[in-house]
């Protein structure tokens, strides 16, 4: 199998895996030959990626590091958390489904320290209405896998997949026209985003059963080492280790992922952006972009060529032991 990008997809193409759309029913089934009508359709479910049969590519099998069901529930469970709070008054509180958020976090630890060689499929669902709900669910896997590069142990992991899931809770007292504004933000609307931290940190530790450690991520995923962050401007050293983790998954993304004002990047070029961009990665976390380098290369996926339009290349496997490295086979549709 190979991933295209919905643009690229074909008239006649089959279908190598289901596709879903954010509430976890199914559009298309494996096998489906795809037609103008499903592509158009599936573009307005949100969908940026699909997974098709191609020849020379039969023995590629491409896994994400957590299984579909999980990843669905986990963005249907923060998308109804989110829609909830942002129908309520801004000074009203809001009884988080605990045990529920609990349990899909513990389960993307759980489902992450049993693969053995970690490598995230960052194609995903995530259209207008629930991109902070998908970002939030990307966010926690990728700190996960930050934390598990780190050596956490299995308690502070469990604290790290919960606090970095609601990150972004904030983000619902936004309002939406400025949250999704695809022109740029006036000073006074980034300010308004800007209180997305402590409103969301707010919301977090009304519950006693949140660990303190879990509630700091949504109170300092922005701050920044050179103490150029907000909302408190702290320097490195003051920065909690599991808001530093977050920051890096978060930021990573957010750059990789289509938005209405811009597309998204290649995981190469985020992580080059993410290496100067001033993240809190002091100390314990000073690792985490190498780390996290070798996590996030694409696991299968279409690279360009230089050597001309006719050629192709889809990376197949990881290269050992330099993990960060892809083994390419190359395609020629001319000869």
């Amino acid at each position: 199998m190979r991933p295209l990008t919905l643009e690229r997809a074909q008239p006649g193409m089959a279908l190598a895996r289901t596709v879903y759309d954010v509430d976890g029913n199914a559009l298309l089934q494996r096998g489906q030959l795809l037609t103008a009508d499903h592509c158009a359709g599936l573009a307005r479910h949100g969908v940026r990626t699909v997974y098709i049969e191609a020849r020379h590519t039969d023995d590629i099998v491409i896994r994400d590091v957590i299984d579909d069901a999980t990843r669905l529930a986990a963005i249907k469970l923060m998308g109804r958390v989110l829609r909830e709070i942002e129908a309520l008054p801004l000074d009203a509180d809001y009884e988080l489904p605990i045990l529920d958020l609990k349990r899909l976090a513990n389960d993307f630890v759980d489902q992450l320290r049993r693969v053995r060689n970690i490598t995230v499929n960052n194609a995903d669902l995530k259209n207008l209405e629930n991109y902070t709900a998908a970002h939030s669910v990307n966010t926690a896997v990728l700190t996960v896998i930050i934390g598990l590069k780190a050596g956490m142990l299995l308690d502070p992991l469990y604290d790290l997949a919960l606090g970095a899931l609601l990150h972004d809770l904030g983000k619902s007292r936004v309002p939406p026209e400025i949250l999704n504004k695809p022109g740029k933000l006036t000073k006074e609307e980034f300010e308004i985003i800007k209180n997305h931290t402590e409103a969301g940190h707010k919301l977090i530790t009304r519950h006693r059963d949140i660990p303190a450690p879990a509630a700091i991520i949504a109170l300092q995923h922005h701050e920044k080492c050179n103490a150029n962050g907000y909302p408190r401007g702290l320097a490195r050293d003051r920065i909690h280790e599991y808001a530093r983790m977050a920051a890096v998954a978060d930021v990573f993304d957010a750059l990789s992922s289509d938005r209405v004002y811009k597309k998204g990047m290649l995981p190469h070029m985020a992580l080059r952006i993410i290496s100067g961009a001033g993240l809190p990665m002091n100390s314990g976390a000073r690792p985490v972009v190498f780390s996290i380098r070798a996590a996030i290369a694409p696991q299968a996926g279409t690279i360009p060529a230089s050597v001309g339009p006719e050629v192709s290349g889809l990376v197949a496997m990881k290269c050992a032991p330099a993990a960060t490295r892809r083994a390419a086979r190359v395609m020629f549709s001319k000869l």
